[in-house]
């Protein structure tokens, strides 16, 4: 026996709203009841410093100035070099030589020379040492280049090194009067992990 159900506005109704109400309840057993939202705020960046002072000071400085140095005269002086900075760096030194040649006299007529040349770098050592880095030892002025990562600095850290120098005994009449400088570029930069 076949039943036909007659359809009316009010039961179309009550089944929309019935399903309606069915996908509603679904939908709130998949909500929570409880929450809890906190922020990350002040979220900040900062870069470190690499600050290379000498002799405790951010100015160039003279180490070695003398004058009427003859064969066999020696000195030395020291040198404080620190990392003021709040990052690792790592110590590079370059050196430049330079002279100057007093022209060909009396005592130097005998030399074996080119003009224009002077012989104390040649016959002018210098010799750099410390107790907690490496150290560059006797070394003529006129071979003197370029120390690249020379040594670390840790930050705060601060390295004393004395630096001597010494005119060979036998340089003899040619270097009379000549003078020669030497000018060293102290450079800190970042420590690297490569």
């Amino acid at each position: 026996m076949s039943r036909t159900i007659k359809l009316t506005r009010r039961r179309v109704l009550a089944s929309l709203l019935v399903i309606s109400l069915a996908a509603a309840g679904a939908g709130a057993g998949t909500m929570a009841y409880f929450s809890d939202t906190e922020q990350s705020t002040d979220n900040t960046v900062s870069a470190g410093t690499l600050d290379l002072q000498l002799n405790d000071g951010d100015s160039d400085v003279t180490l070695v100035e003398v004058t009427e140095a003859a064969p066999g005269d020696s000195g030395s002086t020291t040198l404080n070099v620190s990392n003021n900075g709040t990052i690792d760096g790592t110590l590079s030194i370059d050196f430049d030589v330079s002279s100057a040649e007093n022209g060909i006299v009396e005592p130097e007529e005998g030399a074996d020379e080119t003009p224009g040349d002077s012989e104390l770098p040649e016959n002018l050592q210098v010799k750099l040492t410390s107790d907690d880095a490496p150290n560059v030892g006797w070394v003529n002025a006129s071979d003197l280049g370029t120390y690249s990562e020379f040594a670390t600095l840790e930050a705060g850290e601060e390295v004393e090194y004395t630096v001597e120098w010494r005119i060979v005994s036998d340089a003899g009449n040619e270097i009379q009067s000549d003078s020669a400088t030497v000018n060293a570029t102290i450079t800190l930069d970042q420590e690297t992990d490569e």
